[in-house]
């Protein structure tokens, strides 16, 4: 294969979130009828933005309805390419960062970046503080011992997140983070931000924190739809 064959291919792996969807029907139809109905008034919260376009289920909306928010990302190459993606759209705020139960720095394991059209188009998808979390994608990325890094990131609370950038509301909050979901949900106080929507990736957690944040959503009032790799909690009310 030529090197132009490889860029051919490689750009090809990182738009194909344009021609699959990622979440289940139901979640999708969900998530449409919402944005449909809310129009520009959504202010969303995205932990584990990766770039805020590959794969994201809020990018579009983003963009057709000028919806506010922060898009948090802590790995500085994939923050990049975020901050590119929302150049000029002033109601959205990228920020380089993880969130932590506290303010702290802390090894941050991924991958560094790579253009080969040999490793999959999600490869800067995988972070995590666990080294072991990102291992296991090795039988995907043959290669991945290779290219394996650490980034020593700023960790943040989401209650500094929240008073740091005095968000007014939240509408959508939306994690993706291998695994780590639950930690950064059970930060969440519901007494002060109820979001309409919360969609959180579930296909990491282990069985008991699985049911756990499940548990957690139902007592706080909120409906689950689980697809695939995602749950949407969907706030009692909501017309969603």
């Amino acid at each position: 294969m030529s090197a132009l064959e490889r860029i051919a291919e490689r750009l090809m792996n990182r738009l194909g979130h344009f021609f699959a969807r990622r979440h289940d029907r139901r979640i999708d139809e969900k998530l449409t009828r919402y944005a449909n109905t809310r129009k520009e008034n959504v202010f969303l919260v995205q932990i584990g933005s990766n770039d805020g376009k590959t794969n994201d289920p809020f990018h579009d909306w983003i963009v057709h309805y000028d919806w506010s928010g922060l898009l948090v990302e802590p790995v500085p190459f994939v923050f990049e390419r975020l901050v590119r993606n929302h150049h000029g759209r002033s109601k959205i705020v990228p920020v380089n960062a993880a969130i932590s139960d506290r303010e702290e720095t802390k090894k941050f394991f991924h991958l560094r970046a790579c253009e080969s059209s040999d490793i999959p188009w999600w490869y800067d998808q995988i972070g995590s503080f666990e080294k072991s979390q990102v291992l296991k994608s090795q039988k995907d990325i043959p290669d991945l011992a290779d290219l394996l890094t650490f980034t020593e990131v700023k960790c943040l609370s989401l209650t500094t997140l929240f008073e740091t950038h005095r968000i007014p509301k939240i509408n959508i909050f939306h994690t993706d983070l291998e695994g780590y979901d639950f930690e950064v949900l059970k930060q969440l106080d519901f007494a002060l931000w109820s979001p309409d929507l919360i969609l959180f990736e579930h296909k990491h957690l282990d069985y008991a924190n699985r049911n756990a944040c499940a548990h957690m959503l139902k007592n706080q009032g909120y409906k689950l739809i689980e697809g695939s790799a995602d749950t949407l909690a969907i706030k009692n009310g909501c017309s969603s």
